[in-house]
């Protein structure tokens, strides 16, 4: 019958294809309907907060920083020092008392001044750069202020070391002085000795010319 032959064609009809013009007519008329972008990661999005002005290691770096350190950064509660380590990518070290010029310090403010890089509003445009780079300042502030160990010179004892200094700084000049007026001094010399030896050929290069005239 007529009904059972056209159930046939539609049934070897491809999918998604129109059973007739009018309805082909009415699906091309429709508007694509576009697809909902997937949200984006917090890294993701973190990621373009930063924006282009850093290497794309460093950005990626900095918006880790700024996801890891947020619970810390947003609440008033105070962060236990061996935590802080941790904030500069720095294990515990080992003792709890350093010279200013031990290894372990310098290597903190080695991590601060990067951290300062990669947070420095030239560079970082995420809107938590500022206050994340500030908080980590804190932290190194109070690190220092733990670890490292005070001097206990007297008022006189200074006086002396920095007057001791000065002296060593005032007879380094003076021999950077003295070496530099035996290095000018060098230099006229041979400038001298150059010009002697120009003029000492110009004469003899003459006399030859002139006793080559008188045998002509």
């Amino acid at each position: 019958s007529k009904r059972q032959s056209e159930s046939q064609r539609n049934a070897c009809r491809a999918p998604g294809v129109p059973s007739s013009p009018v309805r082909a007519a009415k699906a091309a008329s429709k508007p694509a309907v576009p697809k909902a972008k997937p949200p984006s990661s917090p890294r993701t999005a973190a990621r373009e907060l930063v924006g282009t002005r850093l290497s794309e290691e460093q950005a990626k770096n900095a918006a880790e920083k700024i996801l890891t350190l947020r619970p810390y950064v947003t609440r008033n509660e105070a962060v236990a020092l061996d935590l802080m380590w941790s904030f500069f990518d720095m294990p515990v070290p080992k003792g709890n008392s350093f010279d200013p010029q031990d290894k372990v310090i310098q290597t903190l403010k080695a991590k601060l001044n990067r951290q300062r890089l990669l947070f420095h509003p030239d560079k970082n445009c995420h809107p938590e750069a500022e206050v994340t780079f500030k908080f980590l300042e804190v932290c190194h502030q109070r690190l220092v202020g733990a670890f490292v160990r005070r001097s206990r010179e007297s008022v006189q004892q200074r006086t002396r070391r920095e007057e001791e200094e000065l002296k060593k700084e005032e007879e380094r000049r003076r021999q950077q002085e003295e070496e530099r007026k035996a290095q000018m001094a060098l230099i006229e010399k041979e400038e001298e000795e150059r010009i002697k030896a120009e003029e000492e050929r110009k004469r003899r290069a003459e006399l030859e010319q002139q006793r080559l005239q008188a045998m002509l």
